[in-house]
């Protein structure tokens, strides 16, 4: 869960990526 929160702030500003992580 810590890594999932650390991906999503850094791809925070392509806001996809973050999605992207989400569905993974």
């Amino acid at each position: 869960m810590i890594l999932r929160t650390m991906r999503v702030e850094n791809n925070d500003a392509h806001g996809q990526s973050a999605m992207d992580l989400i569905l993974i």
